[in-house]
């Protein structure tokens, strides 16, 4: 699936009706709606073949109004071909990014706050994208770094979507448990989320008894 098949340009792509995939049924694209929570799961049991999130990274990158940075620590995903989004794989560019969206989020809570309070409109923020490939493993990491640690944590808990903050984390779904001690983990859905592959009947982390119809994903 190229963007030219699901819209005319790739500026008219809205959080709200996000594409990730082809409807089996109807082969028309399957939308999903990026905005009713700030962290957004991709789970999977099983390594998936297909390199889902980098491509998922490629399409919300193609609107440039869009930042969207990914971290991938020590490149354990596929990043061949061109890549429309900002990979961090070492350390020091992880640091950079974690550290920068890190005061990016406190600058727009307070100028939120303060339009708020002063009685002026909510500030419309251009939309700013963190993508994380294996959040559990990045905190193992991080174990060096209590105070880039809790930067992070504060990312999770203090960003919103209304600050055009989001949040995409490719996990698999045994790591999940794992986080529940976290501050921000409230913020985990439970319903909504996008599923790789097989097993998903055998997994706890998202309920399944308001489930879509299935859909199949691809370029």
């Amino acid at each position: 699936v190229s963007i030219s098949d699901i819209s005319v340009s790739a500026e008219s792509i809205h959080m709200k009706a996000m594409p990730v995939g082809l409807d089996k049924q109807s082969m028309q694209p399957a939308v999903f709606n990026c905005t009713e929570h700030y962290i957004v799961p991709v789970l999977y049991s099983a390594v998936p073949d297909i390199p889902y999130f980098r491509i998922l990274g490629n399409m919300l990158a193609a609107n440039s109004n869009r930042t969207v940075y990914m971290i991938d620590l020590d490149s354990k995903l596929s990043h061949k071909g061109k890549i429309r989004y900002t990979l961090c794989t070492t350390g020091t560019e992880i640091c950079a990014t974690l550290e920068g969206v890190f005061q990016e989020t406190v600058k727009r809570h307070n100028d939120t706050k303060d339009a708020m309070e002063a009685g002026l409109p909510k500030p419309v923020y251009p939309e700013l994208i963190l993508m994380i490939n294996d959040m559990y493993g990045l905190f193992e990491w991080l174990k060096s770094n209590e105070m880039l640690r809790d930067k992070l944590d504060a990312i999770l808990k203090k960003g919103r979507t209304d600050f055009g903050m989001h949040v995409f984390v490719l996990q698999e779904c045994r790591r999940v448990s794992a986080m529940s001690m976290r501050i921000w983990y409230s913020r985990w859905p439970d319903h909504d989320g996008l599923w790789l592959g097989t097993g998903l009947s055998m997994q706890s982390i998202l309920k399944t008894d308001s489930l879509h119809r299935e859909t199949d994903y691809g370029e």
